[in-house]
């Protein structure tokens, strides 16, 4: 029956599948010319919008949908990402709150909330959401550890050690947090970046001093270093400094990622600033992504951290120094 939904769905699916999307746009509009008031066929379409990147059209329909069935939460957790890939921190705390009120039992909204007001300076709220889901689940490590990590990112490193030692008392094998926990008890300065870390502003008086190169971009640093911790783990720093020579430079420059994964480690931003010829420095922004392709999600929670270098011009020096733990 050429006219049966459910298989001209699955087929517009396998097309997609196949990476032949212009395929699946095909049968979906002709699914939707037969069936206007079809919500599948409507979220089908929405949802090939979004792996083709037409976000905005998809986010209308995805928003109608969800007034209408408020406790969709697989359609509220496509708002949150679609929020997310589009950079906006308030619609993703918008409908990951939207979910928990449809599934308040529901832990994975929960850490996801916290992890992203954390990324966002929002740390302490962070915080009450994970306090307020360990009333109901005391004896759940996911929680404890996710408390522990934004305790962390806050700079509340005696409760992150707390959190992370009741999350260990719940499961012993837990790799990741004897990582954590590792690191805070570290005392002194770290002997990773003590070693290995140079002076930016040295570097920088002795580029704009000395001959131009010819690149748009004149690498004057790039050092990676590994420590290997007595438990068997790896830590990694790296410093990088950068000549800005013209447009395509800052173009190359202005945005930088790095990909980690929440779960198991921990990234930890050091230096990451703009010196200008003049001697000031400007501060560069940085927010974590999560990752939007369903062959990574299926099986990590991988994100990026953006670190954006707003106002970068010629002439500038660029230094962003990481810590992967």
């Amino acid at each position: 029956d050429p006219g049966f939904v459910p298989a001209a769905l699955q087929l517009a699916e396998l097309q997609q599948l196949r990476r032949l999307p212009a395929l699946a746009q095909q049968q979906l509009a002709a699914l939707a010319r037969r069936h206007p008031g079809r919500e599948d066929v409507r979220l089908a379409r929405a949802a090939l919008d979004i792996e083709l990147g037409h976000l905005k059209g998809a986010e209308r329909v995805l928003e109608a949908h969800v007034k209408r069935r408020p406790t969709d939460i697989a359609n509220l957790a496509r708002l949150a990402n679609l929020a997310r890939r589009q950079l906006r921190p308030k619609r993703v705390a918008h409908w990951l709150r939207k979910q928990i009120a449809a599934r308040p039992d529901w832990l994975r909204p929960r850490i996801a909330l916290a992890r992203s007001l954390a990324a966002n300076g929002r740390a302490q709220e962070g915080m009450r959401v994970l306090k307020q889901a360990l009333t109901l689940a005391p004896g759940v490590f996911r929680l404890q550890a996710a408390l522990g990590r934004v305790a962390l990112r806050g700079g509340l490193r005696t409760t992150a050690r707390a959190a992370l030692q009741r999350s260990l008392a719940i499961r012993p094998q837990a790799l990741e947090v004897k990582r954590l926990l590792a690191y805070l008890d570290r005392k002194g300065p770290d002997p990773l970046v003590k070693r290995w870390a140079r002076d930016a502003k040295a570097l920088a008086r002795a580029a704009w001093k000395g001959r131009h190169a010819k690149e748009d971009a004149e690498v004057l640093l790039d050092t990676t270093a590994y420590d290997v911790l007595q438990s068997g783990l790896a830590r990694r720093f790296q410093q990088r400094v950068v000549l800005i020579h013209n447009r395509k430079g800052v173009a190359a420059w202005r945005y930088q990622q790095i990909d980690y994964l929440p779960d198991t480690q921990q990234l930890e931003v050091r230096v990451a600033r703009i010196i200008r010829p003049d001697g000031s420095e400007v501060e560069a922004r940085h927010h974590d992504v999560q990752m939007t392709q369903p062959s990574i999600r299926m099986y990590y929670d991988r994100r990026v951290k953006v670190v954006r270098f707003i106002g970068l011009r010629p002439g500038d020096v660029v230094e962003l120094q990481t810590v992967l733990s």
